[in-house]
This record gives structure tokens, C-alpha cells and sequence, in this order.
């Protein structure tokens, strides 16, 4: 676990995020697990789960996430 902690930096958790987040609604939960394993949350990390969130219609857990 730590392994994988040091290597979601910012850019490549992101990039990680961003992907499943656009690959449809199941996927938003795997981008969400993404989100709480990165130690360091950047504000586009947290732009891309709510960007996630409201692409795949689920405008209720964006207003919640944020």
C-alpha cells in the first residue's frame, strides 16, 4: 500500500482520476478510491472528481463532495 501511496503523485492520481471519471458511472467509484488514497490534494484533483461526478450525472454526490 505504501508502494502504490508514493507513486499516485499528483499529476499521475490525477491522471488516474480523470480516466475512470470519464469511462462512466461505475467507474466514478473506482475514481473516488483513487482520490482518498492521494496524501497530497491538489485543487485539480479535486476539480476532476467533481467533474467526474457531474459528467456521469450524479449532480447529488458532487454538491455532497463538495
Amino acid at each position: 500500500m505504501l508502494f502504490v501511496n508514493h507513486l499516485l503523485t499528483s499529476c499521475v492520481g490525477n491522471s488516474i482520476l480523470a480516466m475512470n471519471a470519464k469511462c462512466g458511472m461505475w467507474n466514478v467509484e473506482k475514481a473516488r478510491l483513487v482520490f482518498d488514497m492521494m496524501v497530497e490534494r491538489e485543487v485539480t484533483l479535486w476539480n476532476s472528481m467533481l467533474s467526474g461526478y457531474t459528467q456521469n450525472g450524479q449532480a447529488i454526490e458532487a454538491l455532497l463532495f463538495f
